[in-house]
């Protein structure tokens, strides 16, 4: 999990040095603009994923249905919450947000709707990373995230140069909603094994 961490943590990291060097500085900012706004959305997921990760492992013997509608209700929950929170600075007044990130609100501002439709990719991840994370598959887990590492790194550099400060968003879009099929296809086939090997265990002999 740290090497996971590291990765990712890295691979985003890498490529704000990278828009910051070939794009400027104010864009950057934007940037940084959106992640201080959407924050409190990332605490969130962490704090429901640190709560869904025990409980899922107390219930691995649930039947495969319903350990999987508990993985989308904590889906469910992050996205939903985070969307409502992004989409509220939106109604702020403009002099509420410049006082809130000064000269870099109106760019800030411009990017804010599609910076909310990236995070859904991440928020729908949340439910099935707490189920496999909880059925032991972090070597699974790594794997995925390992993958998508190089579009971390490529998708925004390639949307600035084909479309400026809106490309690094559509960019991140196109990476974090491509993640989505992979966790939901291993979240079913974990999930569906093990309620197998379960099934197996208790058959009668």
């Amino acid at each position: 999990m740290t090497a996971e961490f590291i990765s990712l943590q890295g691979a985003q990291q890498t490529s704000t040095l990278i828009i910051g060097a070939v794009g400027s500085t104010s864009l950057v900012g934007a940037l940084r603009g959106l992640q201080t706004l959407l924050a409190p959305t990332t605490n969130l997921a962490v704090a429901l994923m640190s709560f869904a990760i025990p409980e899922f492992a107390r219930r691995k013997h649930m039947p495969p249905s319903r350990v999987i509608r508990g993985a989308y209700l904590v889906s469910g929950l992050v996205v939903v919450s985070s969307s409502l929170w992004g989409l509220a600075f939106m109604l702020l007044p403009a002099d509420f947000g410049a006082a809130l990130l000064g000269d870099t609100w109106g760019q800030t501002r411009d990017l804010l709707l599609l910076a909310v439709v990236a995070q859904v990719g991440p928020g729908l991840a949340v439910g099935p990373a707490a189920v496999l994370y909880a059925f032991g598959k972090t070597r699974l887990t790594f794997w995925i995230n390992l993958f998508f590492v190089p579009f971390l790194l490529a998708c925004p550099v390639t949307g600035l140069l084909v479309g400026g400060a809106r490309g690094v968003v559509v960019g991140n879009i196109i990476v974090f909603w491509a993640t989505i099929p992979p966790w939901l296809y291993h979240l079913h086939r974990q999930v569906r094994t093990a309620g197998r090997a379960d099934d197996a265990v208790t058959a009668p002999r």
